[in-house]
């Protein structure tokens, strides 16, 4: 009995076991299909507020963009209307101004008219040159006087011995000769006056006498750009082409050469001054140079100067600029053919230098007197005055002393003449 009591003791516990096994494992299993239930609402939470999310910020990106949208329209609205605005405004103020400027290039030509009916022509002008300087106007008197000495001294010296010399009668000296001529010619046109005017003030000219002035001293300043001219192409001819250098600077050929640029130059310097001759001269008749310069002539016109001043610009652009383009290619020739021979053209090139120097000096004055013209509100009257006097007068003092210094003929002529002058003097 006691050993059957036993096993069921022991099947009771081993049935309590299982039974409690079973509740054990039911209950995990409850506890994880709660955690699967809770895990799945979280990830059903989790995908709504997602969702929700995304709906939130696509619904603020639509509003941002309709704002964006709508300021870029304000924005182009408020600038369209302020560049119509201000486009109106310009375009008023540019009318403002067009109407006064109109108003005041009208008024200026109806009082240059009225003062020209009103009052009449001059016909008589002083010439004011460095009227600024007051008391020591009087000093200029000695360095112009004596450049005027030198100038005159130095290119008689030169045309005697040139003259005087039969060896010297070769195209090159006769061209050198010329330039003597027209450098001893063209001081004295305008440097007495003016002397004379610097010591007793006597600066009354009339108006025709301006004018024939200012003809001949704008002719020999064209004519020495064309002698340059032609210099240049006589040493073209020497050195490029010696075999037929006779044939080309015979007095035919040079004839033919010569008279069309003469007659450029006189044709051109004539306009100049028939131009100027027709102005009335109604706002002053004191001329602001030490002679009847074309610009400061013109100055004093009360009427249009528009065509005076293009037909100047004309005449520069035709005598000197285009004489320098032809010399200036031509010495590029030369020196091209003389770089090929050799040593053999050396020699003949000693004389081109020579004409490099006297053309390099008179072409930098003469664009340098141009060019002081041009900026003349930044310069004084006296240095654009003192200028356009040196253009003239310092190639005329430094062209002989050049040429007889650098050319060996003239020189060697030069010494023999004053050595024989000296013997004889130490004879008598």
């Amino acid at each position: 009995m006691k050993d059957s009591d036993q096993s069921l003791l022991k099947l009771q516990l081993l049935r309590k076991q299982r039974i409690m096994g079973n509740i054990q494992w039911v209950n995990t299993l409850r506890h994880r299909v709660d955690q699967l239930v809770w895990l799945q609402g979280a990830l059903l939470l989790n995908r709504l507020s997602r969702t929700l999310w995304d709906e939130r910020t696509k619904e603020t990106k639509e509003t941002k963009e309709t704002k964006e949208t709508k300021d870029t329209k304000d924005t182009k609205e408020t600038k369209e209307t302020k560049e119509t605005k201000e486009t109106k405004e310009t375009k008023e103020t540019k009318e403002t101004k067009e109407t006064k400027e109109t108003k005041e290039t009208k008024e200026t030509k109806e009082t240059k008219e009225t003062m020209s009916d009103n009052v009449s022509s001059h016909h008589h002008f002083v010439l004011g040159g460095f009227s600024d300087l007051g008391a020591l106007r009087p000093l200029l008197f000695l360095p112009f006087f004596l450049m005027l000495v030198v100038s005159l001294a130095a290119n008689s010296l030169l045309l005697y011995v040139i003259v005087s010399q039969r060896s010297l009668h070769s195209p090159m000296y006769l061209l050198i000769a010329a330039m003597a001529c027209v450098d001893l010619g063209l001081p004295l046109f305008f440097v007495p006056s003016m002397l004379l005017n610097f010591l007793f003030g006597w600066g009354g000219i009339s108006l025709t006498g301006c004018l024939l002035q200012m003809f001949s001293v704008h002719f020999l300043g064209a004519l020495q750009s064309t002698l340059l001219l032609c210099m240049a192409l006589d040493r073209y001819f020497a050195i490029c082409t010696p075999l037929i250098y006779h044939k080309h600077t015979s007095v035919r050929r040079f004839l033919c050469f010569v008279i069309p640029l003469v007659v450029r130059n006189v044709l051109m310097v004539s306009l100049v001054v028939i131009l100027a001759g027709n102005l009335s001269f109604c706002l002053g008749n004191v001329v602001a140079h030490c002679f009847c310069e074309h610009m400061a002539l013109v100055e004093l016109a009360c009427g249009d100067t528009a065509t005076n001043s293009a037909v100047g610009l004309i005449g520069v652009s035709l005598i000197p600029v285009v004489d320098f383009f032809f010399i200036i290619t031509s010495y590029v020739v030369i020196f091209s053919s003389v770089m090929r021979s050799g040593k053999s053209g050396i020699k003949a090139l000693h004389t081109c230098v020579t004409h490099i120097v006297v053309m390099a000096v008179s072409l930098t004055i003469v664009l340098t007197a141009f060019l002081a013209y041009r900026i003349r509100n930044r310069l004084p009257a006296s240095v654009r005055i003192f200028l356009s006097i040196m253009y003239l007068l310092f190639p005329s003092c430094f062209n002989p002393i050049i040429y007889g210094v650098r050319t060996s003929e003239i020189r060697r002529h030069i010494v023999n003449m004053l050595t024989l002058r000296r013997c004889v003097a130490d004879l008598s």
